[in-house]
């Protein structure tokens, strides 16, 4: 599974952690860094632009975490 790291654009709070979004199928292999991106972000999936920061592959033996979102779209 692929997951990206993601800077979120919230100008009302101080962001300065990027967060993990995983890449569904049809984005994997497209996201390059730097690229903008939609993001469901907070309790209310509220669609936020972001800037992908890195990316990482995750193996499937791995534990994934339960709560990471899906990446939304891709604006680039």
């Amino acid at each position: 599974m692929a997951l990206a790291k993601i800077i979120v654009d919230v100008p009302l709070m101080q962001t300065d952690q990027p967060y993990s979004y995983r890449i569904p199928e049809e984005f994997e292999g497209m996201l390059e860094v730097g690229m903008r991106v939609h993001v469901p972000f907070g309790k209310g999936n509220r669609l936020i632009q972001g800037i992908v920061l890195g990316l990482e592959s995750q193996s499937d033996g791995e534990e994934m975490e339960q709560d990471l979102k899906d990446i939304a779209e891709v604006l680039d």
